[in-house]
């Protein structure tokens, strides 16, 4: 290359690794949730249920990823808490037990052990599965659900009595609009896996989320930040986030009207479904 040539690249040479590094780049992998189209809007194959996909490129490799969302409207679809026992088994896949208990939609619960039994509180139909609330931070989140409608709790603030079905798992990443204090002393923070969990809307709306393909893997960091962006930019706008079993238990399916989607094939213990009024 001649001398006044060089001359004139190496500023922007200078000038875009500055850029990179103030926007957080690294030899590794870049921040996520470069979106490489528009993002879709929400389509609602039926009455009170929403579904979209977000595509969003990261990593060093520049594979395609995306978040699988499904929104529910509570006044129209309830929330039901599956437990594989109920059905005659120890664990099922997620498809399994929506398709045994007729949810239009479900998605993998909380973290178990290796003999398939659920870690943390859980409460079906009525009834303590397990009435021990786990203390660590991956278990600051508890989904109770009372007369078929969600909510989100800390553990530290749910009461058992308060609810018909419950389940921990975790950690709670956002609060109340804000995102939580504490995840970022945990080892995931930072870690890429398969993601799923769960979350309510602002206007109170439910929504399950997995990351897709299976390959996709993204830290619980990123997901926070983009699930917490406004709704042209792909987020969600969430007023609590909850985090869910991920790796390979990570399955969502739906089947309501024309639309029907499912991924993941690993058998859980616990679901959570949705269902029609």
């Amino acid at each position: 290359m001649k001398l006044y040539r060089l001359l004139l690249v190496v500023p922007f040479v200078v000038l875009i690794f500055s850029m990179r590094g103030n926007q957080g780049f690294s030899c590794g992998k870049a921040l996520a949730f470069l979106s490489r189209s528009p993002v879709s809007a929400w389509t609602s194959p039926v009455r009170g249920v929403e579904y979209r996909e977000v595509s969003f490129e990261g990593g060093g490799s520049g594979s395609e990823r995306a978040l699988r969302m499904v929104r529910f409207d509570q006044d129209f679809i309830k929330v039901r808490i599956l437990y594989a026992h109920d059905y005659g088994a120890t664990a099922m896949t997620v498809k399994e037990l929506a398709e045994k208990s007729g949810a239009i939609a479900a998605i993998n619960g909380g973290y178990f052990d290796e003999y398939d039994k659920p870690l943390g509180y859980l409460k079906v139909k009525g009834r303590e599965v397990n009435d021990y609330i786990a203390t660590p931070i991956i278990y600051s989140g508890m989904l109770s659900v009372r007369n078929g409608k969600a909510s989100i709790f800390h553990r530290d603030t749910f009461h058992p009595a308060s609810c018909d079905e419950a389940l921990q798992a975790g950690p709670r990443l956002v609060y109340d609009g804000i995102a939580t204090t504490g995840v970022e002393r945990t080892i995931d923070y930072k870690k890429e896996a398969r993601r799923a969990g769960i979350a309510i809307d602002k206007k109170g709306r439910v929504v399950a989320f997995i990351t897709s393909p299976p390959s996709a893997e993204m830290n619980w960091k990123d997901l926070r930040t983009f699930l917490m962006r406004s709704e042209k930019e792909g987020g969600i706008e969430p007023k609590d986030v909850m985090n869910l079993d991920g790796g390979s238990s990570t399955q969502l399916i739906v089947k309501a009207g024309k639309l029907s989607k499912e991924e993941g094939y690993a058998k859980v213990p616990v679901v959570i479904g949705f269902f029609r009024k």
